[in-house]
Formats: structure tokens, C-alpha cells, sequence
């Protein structure tokens, strides 16, 4: 009898394998977030999220596909993180970029497929903060945060100097880079100077501070205020242009309106 009961657990067993195989139990789906078709239209990059159930974490994941065709409940043929796509784009109809966050964990990031051509990045666009134009118009002085995929430079502001129309690049040349406040500003149209707030003293004291109070609850805050006002890039010249700097003790009314009117733009008046 248990010899019978056996055999058709078995049998049932296999079966259930059998319909999982084919699709019958899978605990994954896709959701679509968007699709962006190609300039020719021929193809299209589908960004969705995939879900496979209470256990798993939900990842963001990249597709090319033809144009007409649906998005198949499969694991993204181009790129999977468990973090969001900031960016995708086509530049052609033969190369697609896709934008993420330098942290993000991934898991998938095909280099080419159906004779599309990928290329990753980290998005430094949105975290411009400030754009100062040089005197003539012709420069500009560009504030930002982040790392941009710099593994030299900390989370911090940097400045790099650009030609007025163009856009800020994946890999700017970063003249200067520091967890702290700065305001560059130009002293002609080849000089500028980069303010910036030297947290030294401020720092000393909230340490001698945190010394003597015997908390042990302010240790971490105290390891954390070190890297703070940290310079881990400087260049005294870009191009044409000289690069002074000045570390002020205290935050400057600019330096305050930096960090509370984001983004903002710094305007010559007529003959400055």
C-alpha cells in the first residue's frame, strides 16, 4: 500500500515541476513603468519592476525589445538593480544610456544586445546647485553634489568651470571638491575665487565639547564630524583660468542662501 502511495506522490510531484517549468506557478511579475522607443522606432527600452513575491526584494529592470512586441515576465535582458533608474534615453538608434545611482546593488548590466550598444552612467544633472556666469557671459563657475562616479571625492560640493552653453558632464573636470558650504565667485573674466566655509574652529569646540560632557552617545556624531570641511580635490588653474581660494570662519550671506535656494543663478549688473 505505501509502496503505491509513494509512487503517486512521485508522480504528482513531477507533475507540479512539470507546470512550474512551464510558467503555470511562477511567483514573479513585471510591472511597466515606461518605454522609450528608438529614433528609427524599430526598437523600444522597456524600464519595469519585477516582483517575485513576499520573500524577494523588487528590483527596476531594463529591456530592449522590438517595438510591437510585449514585455515577457523575464528577468530584464539589459540592465536589473535593486534601486531605480534615475535616467534612459537613446543617443541613435544603435546606443542607449542608462543613468543610476552609483550605490545602487546590481545584478544585471549586458554591454550590447540585438546590436544596441549600452552605456551606464550616475546622474549628476539634477544636483546642480548653483551656476555662476563669468563676467563676459562665456564661463561658467558650477556648483554641484555628488560623486559623479569620482571615486576620489567624497559626497560632497564640487566645482568644476565650463563653456556657458554646455551642459554639466558625466565626469566634469573638478577643480575643487569638500564636504562643505562654497560660493565661487569671479574676479574677472580669468580669476576666480572659491569661498568657502572652514569648519576647523567650529568643529574643535563641538569636540572639546562632546569630550566633556563623558557621553558615550556623542561618539559616533564625533567620528562623523571629522570628514566634515574635508578638501579631497584643489587645482589652482583650469584652462585659462586661475583659481584662487578664500576659507572663511563663518558662513557668508551667499553661502546661506546656497544651501536654502537651490538651484540659483548669480547675475552681473550692467558693467561689473
Amino acid at each position: 500500500m505505501w509502496k503505491i502511495q509513494l509512487s503517486s506522490l512521485l508522480l504528482l510531484s513531477t507533475a507540479l515541476l512539470s507546470l512550474s517549468g512551464c510558467g503555470y506557478f511562477d511567483l514573479c511579475g513585471n510591472r511597466v513603468e515606461k518605454e522609450i522607443l528608438s529614433p528609427n522606432g524599430k526598437k523600444k527600452a522597456v524600464v519595469f519592476e519585477r516582483d517575485c513575491g513576499a520573500t524577494t526584494k523588487y528590483s527596476t529592470q531594463v529591456s530592449i525589445l522590438n517595438a510591437e512586441a510585449k514585455l515577457p515576465n523575464e528577468t530584464g535582458n539589459v540592465f536589473a538593480s535593486y534601486g531605480k533608474v534615475d535616467h534612459i534615453f537613446w543617443e541613435g538608434d544603435s546606443q542607449l544610456v542608462i543613468k543610476h545611482d552609483k550605490d545602487d546593488r546590481v545584478f544585471v548590466n549586458q554591454s550590447n544586445i540585438f546590436d544596441v550598444n549600452i552605456r551606464y552612467s550616475f546622474y549628476c544633472e539634477n544636483s546642480i546647485y548653483l551656476a555662476v556666469p563669468s563676467p563676459d557671459g562665456k564661463k561658467k563657475a558650477v556648483v554641484f553634489f555628488g560623486d559623479c562616479g569620482e571615486k576620489e571625492t567624497s559626497r560632497g560640493f564640487l566645482v568644476t568651470v565650463l563653456p556657458a552653453e554646455v551642459k554639466l558632464p558625466e565626469k566634469p573636470n573638478i577643480v575643487f571638491a569638500a564636504e562643505t558650504t562654497m560660493l565661487p565667485v569671479w574676479q574677472g573674466n580669468q580669476k576666480l575665487e572659491i569661498e568657502y566655509y572652514d569648519y576647523t574652529d567650529y568643529y574643535q569646540k563641538q569636540k572639546e565639547y562632546i569630550n566633556q560632557s563623558k557621553n558615550k552617545s556623542y561618539d559616533n556624531l564625533s567620528q562623523n564630524q571629522e570628514t566634515f570641511g574635508k578638501i579631497s580635490i584643489i587645482k589652482h588653474n583650469i584652462s585659462d583660468i586661475t583659481i584662487s581660494y578664500t576659507p572663511y570662519k563663518s558662513m557668508t550671506k551667499e553661502m546661506k542662501d546656497l544651501t536654502s535656494k537651490v538651484p540659483i543663478t548669480i547675475t552681473y549688473p550692467e558693467g561689473k
